[in-house]
């Protein structure tokens, strides 16, 4: 079952990426920005890495499913940028770590969208 989609302020999604990328781009990581039809925004870190804002939660897939086939997604709470920066970055290292030809090609990942 999916998570309800929550209502929230107009812009409120795109703030909450801008603070994520902002975050990220401290450690020198760059990703790229999108707003998604329905208004909230996305962060796109590395393949297989999309953090979706929606005004309240940072949501991404942790590579894992659950036993009946599902994405496993991690949470973070919008008003800790810092805390799900960390996490984003941790799970962007086991990323590199799997696909190390993705990441001998440098940062700009422009060519993945």
């Amino acid at each position: 079952m999916t998570a309800p989609h929550r209502t929230t302020p107009a812009g409120r999604p795109a703030l909450m990426a801008r603070r994520l990328v902002a975050a990220l781009a401290s450690h020198r990581i760059r990703v790229q920005m999108y707003g998604a039809m329905d208004g909230r925004a996305l962060v796109s870190v590395y393949p297989d890495l999309v953090v979706v804002c929606d005004g309240q939660l940072y949501q991404w897939w942790t590579g894992r499913e659950s036993e009946s086939g599902r994405p496993v997604m991690a949470y973070g709470h919008a008003a800790s940028v810092a805390s799900t920066a960390r996490r984003v970055m941790a799970r962007r290292e086991e990323l590199r770590r799997r696909w190390p030809v993705v990441a001998s090609l440098g940062e700009d990942l422009s060519w993945v969208a």
